[in-house]
């Protein structure tokens, strides 16, 4: 009975973790591990941070199979292709989309919308200058539209609406459409699907690639944007999770094998890893309806932590049964674990659920190996596991290292800590920008503003924030601070920029326009005398004339009239209303050259730059970690010393792991490596190793650093596969933790290295006939 009961309960909690993570659903928006706002403005740069304004653009570079160029027709009968394939919005490859949604709803408030007209273009005189112009287009073909369209819309004004959504109109662009800089044309897709659906995004990018594959000639499609990169990020991640998890294993099974040599003790030693990863991935599972895959790949790497626990049970069970052996090393394994989960619970508070995920994982994985070594194992080990021979002279060889003075190891540990906090308030750099978080390569990211650039659209960095208390009232300001940048593109200092009002003018804006339009009798007068001597039939214009009565008579178009599609999401994307109630206007700037004067003369709104902001942003993350880390390092110590009983023996081992971290961070800092958000965090599993490593590394038993060496291979080979991931925040705490168990182990050796003048091994000799 004695000996059911733990397995019972065991088989009942894989049972349970089963049936949750069937079946299993993994996130990747790096967004997670992003921090929370705490204010308006930090709620709009994290906002634009996991989402930007462009999240279903996609940025498409063609060209031959041959490298060369793709001409004009060749882009046009794909665009063609695309637009009827409903994966999209809108394709276009210049700024007159032929079949864009909402396109019929800008023409009936053109006069209300734009503001390319002044009142002198509709007299006789103003109006003698269109009419020119289209005389001379008309001859020349009809490069716009037909004559229907001409008669409706003379002046040009749906043009200049969509001039300005889709890039810069104050820029000519070629009749062919828009080109890179390295001369390839280029074409925007705003896809149909949610910015969430990673999926839908993916299948709408292959969509694009097959389409152009399939053409006649064959067209490569280089595709970036916002949907891209999230792809590209999430291909990454799933990657890495696998690549690492599978290392990993490897790499632990490899450590049982050669340590063990037995297979009954390498099944034995699994047992407690898998149940800790089952166990963390199910309570994540439950609490956060699905795992990260950044927090299933750190898991992964929890293997070489929990994997310390069934190696110092087996290894000290190999003359003694399984339930002996719990017994003489049950206390010491509880309070390691306990007091490295306990300091992962600091992580829980961080209120960034990427780090509450870990923490959730790394608490219940530790908590659940820790038990299933204590009172499973003993439970399925019925008699002692046979010592490998070559171990036995390993652990001899241990036994016979010189004697290191204790006075000498003390000062050798503070003279780390003292590195550690020295190079801290000199020599270490700390990350400040976010995107270093990102694993989407260099290249793609700039070739995204590459592209940008050669359309006209604005870069997702500079960016002007208008508050007011009401929609209404943030647009009307909106219309105040693009009219300062207009005077600021003419000194120069920004090349262009756009603004929802630039679509979406305010209300009173257009009652103004509405009002300012002339009467029907009136607007006949002067077309027919501004056609007299042209050629044209005033009557033609019958069209024009009847637009612009109706427009007097429309209500302003409000935000939520707008039709559903890429206009209405553009504009949506640039207000935005906090839950106080009050509105932002948000004005996105292109090629800034000047950001400090621009800053000093901007009256109205604030200019952001997202990066610096960005890093204001990451700097009190790392504030946040830091106190985090603090709390768990204080709660992880408070139970070393309750659970060892002993101040001096608590405080030796605490002095271990201060150690450990204070010479990662001199050695980090030495190598240049800017310290992180992630790297603070890994310091606690650092913390926690050293803890184990300290507690059963005691003076005068080699056993115990026999157990302690294989413990410190497994973490550091564990680690050092994380240190190699794409991931950048993966890659921090897996040289992190490589370096800090290294320390930790030589220290816990070196500590335990004297004669024992007060403590005996718990642990008797092997048969001397092994």
């Amino acid at each position: 009975m004695s000996r059911g009961w733990p397995i019972a309960a065991w088989l009942l909690c894989l049972t349970i973790c089963a049936a949750v993570l069937i079946p299993p659903r993994m996130a990747v928006d790096l967004g997670a591990f992003l921090p929370d706002a705490k204010d308006p403005e930090q709620s709009l740069v994290a906002g634009q941070l996991h989402h930007g304004a462009t999240g279903r653009l996609l940025l498409v570079t063609l060209r031959r199979a041959d490298g060369d160029p793709a001409r004009p027709a060749e882009v046009e009968r794909l665009v063609q292709e695309l637009e009827h394939s409903g994966a999209f919005r809108l394709v276009a490859h210049r700024p007159e989309p032929g079949h864009l949604p909402g396109r019929e709803q800008l023409d009936t408030y053109r006069y209300l919308l734009s503001d390319g007209w002044r009142p002198e273009d509709l007299t006789a005189e103003g109006l003698r200058d269109h009419f020119e112009a289209l005389a001379e287009e008309l001859q020349r073909g009809g490069a716009y539209g037909d004559s229907w369209r001409l008669a409706r819309d003379p002046t040009g004004e749906q043009r200049h609406l969509l001039g300005q959504w889709l890039g810069d109109s104050r820029e000519p662009q070629t009749t062919d459409g828009w080109r890179s800089a390295d001369g390839h044309a280029v074409i925007v897709a705003w896809t149909a699907a949610s910015s969430e659906d990673l999926d839908a995004q993916q299948a709408a990018i292959e969509h694009i690639r097959k389409t152009a594959g399939a053409a006649t000639p064959p067209l490569r499609a280089a595709i970036t944007g916002a949907p891209a990169i999230a792809v590209e990020s999430r291909e990454t991640i799933r990657a890495e999770v696998l690549r690492i998890s599978t290392l990993a294993g490897l790499a632990a099974l490899t450590v049982l094998v050669l340590a063990l040599q037995s297979l009954r003790a390498v099944l034995l030693a699994a047992l407690p890893v898998l149940t800790g990863i089952a166990t963390g991935a199910a309570s994540v599972h439950l609490a956060f309806g699905g795992v990260h895959g950044i927090t299933l790949a750190f898991g992964a790497t929890l293997l070489g932590v929990t994997l310390d626990y069934p190696l110092h049970h087996l290894w000290h069970s190999r003359d003694r049964d399984g339930k002996t052996a719990a017994s003489a090393v049950r206390r010491r394994l509880l309070v390691g674990a306990l007091s490295t989960a306990l300091g992962f619970t600091a992580l829980a508070l961080a209120g960034v659920v990427g780090l509450q995920q870990l923490a959730l994982f790394s608490v219940t994985g530790l908590l659940a190996a820790a038990a299933t070594t204590s009172w499973v194992l003993p439970a399925l080990q019925h008699a002692p596991i046979p010592p490998a021979r070559h171990l036995w002279r390993w652990r001899r060889s241990l036994g016979r290292l010189p004697r290191v003075p204790r006075t000498a190891t003390v000062v050798l540990a503070w003279l780390l800590v003292s590195a550690g906090v020295a190079s801290a308030l000199t020599l270490a750099r700390f990350e400040t920008d976010l995107a270093g978080a990102s694993p989407v390569p260099q290249d793609l990211a700039e070739r995204d503003g590459t592209l940008r650039s050669a359309i006209g659209l604005a870069e997702p960095r500079y960016l002007v924030v208008v508050h007011a208390a009401s929609r209404e009232e943030a647009l009307q300001a909106s219309e105040k601070a693009a009219d300062e940048l207009d005077e600021q593109v003419a000194r120069g200092r920004l090349e262009r920029f756009d603004a929802p009002t630039q679509i979406l003018p305010s209300a009173a804006t257009q009652s103004r326009r509405a009002e300012a339009l002339p009467d029907p009798e009136a607007l006949r007068r002067s077309v027919t005398e501004a056609t007299a001597e042209l050629g044209l039939r005033a009557e033609g214009f019958a069209p024009f004339i009847e637009a612009v009565s109706d427009s007097s008579e429309l209500p302003p178009l409000q935000p939520h009239d707008l039709q559903p599609g890429p206009i209405r999401d553009w504009v949506q994307a640039r207000l935005h209303q906090h839950p106080d109630g009050s509105w932002s206007a948000l004005l996105y700037l292109g090629g800034v050259q000047d950001p400090a004067g621009l800053e000093r003369d901007l009256s109205t709104g604030r200019l952001i730059d997202l990066r610096r902001q960005a890093s204001a942003l990451a700097t009190d993350y790392q504030h946040q970690a830091m106190i985090h880390f603090g709390l768990g390092a204080g709660l992880i110590v408070m139970v070393l010393l309750l659970g060892l009983r002993s101040a001096a023996r608590g405080l030796e081992v605490a002095l271990s792991a201060a150690a450990a971290v204070g010479g990662t961070i001199a050695l980090l800092s030495l190598l240049g490596i800017p310290l992180g958000v992630f790297h603070i965090i890994a310091m606690l599993l650092v913390v926690g190793l050293s803890i184990d490593y300290g507690l059963f590394a005691r003076p005068g038993d080699p056993s115990g650093m026999g157990s302690v060496t294989v413990c410190a291979v497994s973490s550091v080979v564990a680690f050092t596969i994380l240190a190699t991931a794409k991931i950048p925040l993966l890659q921090a705490m897996g040289l992190t933790v490589a370096c800090g168990a290294t320390l930790a182990w030589l220290l816990a050796i070196l500590f335990a290295n004297r004669p024992s003048t007060t403590e005996q091994p718990s642990v008797s000799s092997w048969p001397s006939n092994t």
